[in-house]
């Protein structure tokens, strides 16, 4: 897939690419690496996991 594919996509589930990108410098191909890498990442499915079932404790 293309990077403006990719780029349609996250904007379609209402991700903030214009400000990512911001703090990216502009650039897609870095920005869309940490995309990949967070995905990739076993915590951030536990992340969701915790966050559907409600078991996430806010650390104020």
């Amino acid at each position: 897939m293309e990077t403006k594919e990719y780029m349609k996509r996250l904007e379609a589930y209402n991700c903030d690419v214009r400000g990512a990108l911001e703090r990216c410098l502009g650039d897609e191909k870095f920005y869309l690496s940490c995309i990949h890498m967070v995905l990739a990442d076993k915590l951030f499915e536990e992340l969701g996991e915790s966050l559907s079932t409600g078991s996430v404790k806010p650390k104020i």
